[in-house]
């Protein structure tokens, strides 16, 4: 399948842990706004030939680090304490689901975070999240 890939994003700009294993994932930033999506592929499916919901919790863990990289800059890095994941609808093969996260509090440590991931108008899974922040300066 060539990649149909939506316009305003671009391709995952990290190419090396975890993320690449996953992928192909794409960004957009647009304003304050900030996306993680991907394509749905044979490797993203359960054995029922559902997407798998780990990789529907791994997209929202990535767009929570994205949003919170996007309003708190890239000097901190973020590390995840929690996230609670709940699944609405299934996700199916060829689907684009978009992930999307808003800050909801944030500390010098702690950041908190509400996020959904969503087929076009279909939600797939609200979630929230703690992230503990980490500064340039070993904090």
């Amino acid at each position: 399948m060539t990649e149909d890939v939506p316009q305003g994003y671009q391709s995952w700009p990290f190419d090396r842990g975890f993320e690449p294993l996953v992928g192909p994932l794409y960004l957009r930033l647009d304003g304050s706004n900030a996306k993680v999506a991907f394509r749905v592929a044979s490797h993203h499916l359960n054995i029922r030939g559902h997407l798998h919901g780990g990789m529907l919790m791994t997209l929202i863990d990535e767009a929570i680090a994205i949003a919170a990289t996007h309003s708190l800059g890239s000097d901190a890095a973020f590390a995840t304490i929690s996230l609670n994941c709940d699944f609405v609808a299934p996700g199916e093969k060829d689907d684009w689901v978009e992930a999307e996260a808003e800050l909801v509090r944030h500390t010098r440590r702690l950041l908190f975070a509400r996020a959904q991931a969503v087929v076009g108008q279909k939600l797939l899974v609200t979630a929230s999240g703690i992230n503990r922040v980490f500064h340039s300066a070993g904090s």
